[in-house]
């Protein structure tokens, strides 16, 4: 597996590791009050880009629409339960 930095650089495992380790004790030396600015910085980040991954997946076609979810959920605990509906 190639990894690449931000530059678009190929860097090898050991040097990830080592920038992994550099980061991770910089954050340790932050005070509680912003390290929990960042983790509520990597949480939202992570947020926006999943936001940002369901829409690229909606303009490619890839969703299940509305009506097929609703009446999936309203056969559940019936006598004719849907199997669960399917990207279209």
């Amino acid at each position: 597996m190639q990894v690449m930095d931000a530059g678009g650089q190929n860097i090898q495992n050991t040097d990830m590791n080592k920038q992994l380790e550099q980061a991770l004790k910089v954050v340790a030396s932050l005070s509680e009050e912003s390290q929990n600015a960042l983790a509520r910085f990597i949480m939202d980040e992570a947020k926006r880009l999943a936001i940002l991954e369901g829409i690229a997946d909606v303009d490619a076609g890839r969703f299940v629409p509305h009506e097929d979810v609703k009446a999936w959920a309203l056969s559940l605990g019936t006598d004719n339960e849907l199997p669960v509906p399917k990207c279209k």
